[in-house]
């Protein structure tokens, strides 16, 4: 990981958006259970909210908090040139370090080495995406072995051993638009136990995108919280 926290997190968001581009869920057989169809259908919207995403530049603010205090802000502009095959152009227009602007990381977190700090954020930053992100051979898995079941007008779909074995994921969707409403994922980095919790939101042309997510990691006091906004459609 190079430079300051935020350039690996910055990196870890923008590039792994696309990872779905392409990678819809094929169409259950027509014996398929009424659960396997919204399954489906769910993970198909995934795939397709994720490519009209392409269409947009919006803007990503990065929050790295250590022992419950905020240590770095970052905001970025993502973009998907036209010529880019989707992958995203990202423009960092901020950054403020919380104990003064030009002052290495090491010199804000007196208790712990700069580089073990940045060991466990590269570690996360490279363990969320498989969650957040999913790409084609993951949603395939995704709509094949998640277990369905419905409260009130939302459809839960819950998998196990997704990314990696022992974790858990549960994405609660919209009955009738099929979009993501939430998604909570538990599993490992290394020996220390984390989560992920994910907030999605619509577009007013009803596109679903992820607005707001935390991972979190306890045992070693890490918390990253991005949230994206002022979506545009691209020029």
């Amino acid at each position: 990981m190079r430079g300051k926290f935020g350039f690996g997190t910055t990196i870890m968001i923008g590039t792994m958006l696309c990872g779905a581009l392409g990678g819809n869920a094929q169409e259950p057989s027509s014996g398929a259970t009424q659960a396997q169809k919204d399954a489906g259908a769910v993970v198909q919207t995934m795939g397709k909210n994720m490519k009209g995403l392409t269409q947009y530049t919006y803007q990503q603010k990065v929050q790295m908090a250590y022992e419950g205090e905020v240590k770095s802000t970052i905001l970025n502009q993502i973009s998907f040139p036209a010529d880019s095959g989707g992958k995203p152009k990202v423009t960092q227009l901020m950054e403020d370090a919380s104990s003064g602007k030009g002052r290495r990381l090491g010199h804000r977190i007196k208790d712990k080495k700069e580089a073990e700090v940045k060991d466990d954020v590269t570690a996360l930053t490279k363990l969320a995406p498989g969650y957040l992100f999913p790409d084609k051979d993951q949603l395939e898995k995704l709509a094949k072995t998640a277990v369905v079941s419905y409260q009130g007008d939302n459809i839960i779909l819950t998998v196990a051993d997704f990314v990696q074995k022992g974790d858990k994921m549960t994405i609660t969707a919209d009955a009738k638009t099929k979009n993501r409403i939430s998604m909570q994922a538990s599993t490992m980095s290394g020996e220390d136990p984390v989560t992920i919790d994910a907030t999605y939101a619509e577009l007013k042309n009803g596109l679903n995108y992820l607005s707001h997510y935390v991972v979190s990691c306890p045992n070693e006091n890490i918390e990253l919280t991005i949230d994206t906004l002022n979506y545009e459609p691209a020029q």
